[in-house]
């Protein structure tokens, strides 16, 4: 078996409701599908996600067609180190990062339908039959906010995710809401998609967690270099 073919198919969706934090204002978003066909005709998909534009994925991926065409698909380890090592791509790591993962995506998906096994089974089985999703609450006004609370209690969601990060006044009113919509057994997740200085993210998720009980704050401070989370979390209760 061989790679026969690669194909990508950039696509864009739009949300239904805009996206807004810290870091992101977005209407939609594009990522490129990845489609890479054997020479005996199994097709896998994968995913590539993009930074500030799709184009440098595309090209990227495109830039590592030649080093994995007319391979062994089950050599993934090695076609990763060809790519890294001898065409460069450790030197813009996270660019490679988001394009090789859809291409290693793809090859999963080659390798559980020739052996016909999901890829759970492949990856050692699996510890749960089922895994919640939490329901992303919009950064919005506090009477939108209190209506996402009740639409998700009405779904059915137990867990609600919301990203923060702009103005802490304001969020701790919006976190209050949310713990007052949901009821006190479902969960409350913050992100501040690391906009959070060490002093402040002391006070506020030490603060917030006693006021509100929080499941978790994603990305609080920088996440490099590692010794700011190291820090922040020997300083919580």
């Amino acid at each position: 078996m061989k790679i026969d073919k690669i194909d990508l198919y950039p696509v864009s969706v739009p949300y239904k409701v805009i996206e807004k934090s810290s870091r992101v204002y977005r209407s939609g978003v594009s990522d490129i599908i990845i489609k890479i066909t054997t020479d005996d005709g199994i097709v896998g998909w994968g995913e590539a996600t993009r930074t500030a534009s799709a184009k440098v994925i595309i090209e990227s991926l495109e830039a590592m067609k030649p080093v994995l065409m007319n391979q062994d698909p089950w050599q993934n380890l090695k076609h990763e180190k060809n790519i890294y090592d001898e065409a460069l791509w450790h030197w813009s790591a996270v660019t490679a990062n988001l394009a090789y993962a859809g291409i290693d995506m793809a090859l999963w998906d080659i390798y559980g339908k020739q052996v016909n096994k999901p890829i759970y089974q492949l990856l050692g089985g699996s510890l749960r039959d089922e895994v919640s999703y939490f329901y992303y609450l919009t950064w919005t006004d506090i009477n939108d906010l209190i209506k996402q609370c009740q639409d998700g209690i009405n779904k059915g969601y137990d867990v609600f995710y919301l990203k923060i990060g702009k103005d802490e006044v304001l969020e701790e009113e919006m976190v209050k809401v949310v713990r007052e919509a949901i009821g006190p057994s479902k969960k409350i997740r913050l992100d501040t998609n690391m906009s959070w200085n060490i002093p402040q993210a002391k006070k506020l998720i030490n603060k917030w967690h006693e006021k509100y009980t929080i499941d978790f704050f994603e990305a609080p401070v920088q996440i490099e270099p590692l010794t700011q989370m190291q820090e922040l979390k020997s300083s919580i209760s």
